[in-house]
């Protein structure tokens, strides 16, 4: 077994606050919608950030 991949390729793309963060943001908020399929969307932008906030500390310990 090995590591998985992360969903931006680097670690250093989840340090800083840059446009391709936002970017990823809008992309994982766009996809998470389009899953809610028109039902109770108020907690996806938490989610969202949520979401970053784990990848962001996993990106941390990762290999890569």
């Amino acid at each position: 077994m090995g590591q998985g991949s992360l969903g931006l390729p680097q670690r250093r793309y989840f340090i800083n606050e840059t446009d391709i963060i936002t970017a990823y943001q809008n992309f994982i908020q766009a996809v998470a919608t389009e899953l809610a399929n028109g039902t109770n969307t108020t907690l996806i932008e938490q989610d969202v950030k949520d979401i970053f906030e784990f990848e962001k500390n996993i990106s941390m310990v990762s290999l890569h």
